[in-house]
């Protein structure tokens, strides 16, 4: 199946990185789509969470498919991406917006976690 981000995005900022998103091993060989594929707009590399296909994508995909999950792996894609100088262009922005119930539970989360720490 082709993969529809765009492959020098990858290459430019995941080409180092080797750690499967879902057990934290270094074998990750494929990016799953975290909010799908379908959709327009979703070829968003912060819609790009790298994976083990055989050992950590094929078998769980049901349940890399729910919300929690998806909250988790896009907050992983975003803070990865920001720590590598990643600057979101207009295909990132509407991702964004359009899942942005994800992203406000994800900044609600973290206020609150900084919150607490004080």
């Amino acid at each position: 199946m082709a993969n529809s981000f765009d492959e020098s995005l990858l290459k430019k900022y995941f080409l180092y990185n080797y750690e499967c998103w879902v057990c934290g091993k270094n074998h990750n060989n494929v990016f799953h789509h975290i909010c799908g594929r379908e959709e327009e707009g979703n070829s968003s590399i912060l819609n790009a969470a790298p994976v083990a296909n055989e050992e950590c994508h094929l078998w769980i995909h049901p349940v890399l498919c729910m919300n929690e999950n998806k909250k988790l792996l896009l907050k992983k894609t975003m803070k990865y991406l920001l720590e590598q100088g990643y600057s979101f262009n207009e295909v990132d922005k509407k991702f964004i917006e359009k899942h942005s119930r994800f992203y406000e539970d994800i900044l609600r989360e973290d206020t609150t976690r900084r919150g607490n720490e004080t």
